[in-house]
């Protein structure tokens, strides 16, 4: 009579047991990266895009945004916003930069200061917006300083009412 050597059909299967559990604990050891089947959230978040907001027959009020922060560290954002409001004889616009900004799902509220403007009162003034990413159907508010005493908290804004009439804003993070 022989003798079962190392290689039987026993051994054999006993080593793919333990190669298939070997496999599971790893795959297992990765599982909290993906809790719940999720992707962690990114790291970065913008807000980007340009629009018109709907308004009357002869008004005009554009915005265009491209701001960008790295979550957990909203107030040092960086980036841009314009704003022009054309209606009759107005024309003003004015540009400045990103000092906050946080994403949260489709919303941004995002803030900053006035830099140039062809009305020089406007420079210095804090502005904050927020942006409700929808689709086509994306909306959007801007509240200024003025009427307020002291400086408006960063990130801080009013609900996106006003509907696009044109273009697209896209929230990402």
């Amino acid at each position: 009579m022989s003798h079962p050597t190392p290689s039987t059909p026993r051994r054999r299967a006993r080593g793919a047991v333990l190669a298939g559990l070997a496999v599971l604990v790893v795959l297992g050891a990765a599982a909290p990266a993906r809790a719940g089947g999720h992707a962690p959230p990114p790291r970065e978040t913008s807000l980007v895009g340009a629009v018109d907001l709907k308004t009357v027959p002869g008004v005009r009020l554009h915005f265009a945004f491209d701001a960008h922060a790295v979550r957990d560290r909203e107030k040092e954002a960086t980036g841009t916003f314009r704003i022009r409001h054309t209606e009759d004889a107005i024309d003003v616009w004015q540009t400045g930069t990103i000092t906050c900004l946080q994403v949260g799902g489709p919303v941004a509220v995002a803030s900053g200061t006035v830099t140039a403007s062809n009305e020089p009162a406007l420079i210095g003034h804090k502005v904050g917006f927020t942006v409700y990413d929808h689709g086509r159907r994306d909306r959007l508010n801007a509240s200024w300083d003025m009427g307020f005493t002291g400086t408006p908290p960063p990130c801080m804004s009013t609900a996106p009412t006003g509907e696009i009439g044109a273009g697209n804003l896209v929230v990402r993070g």
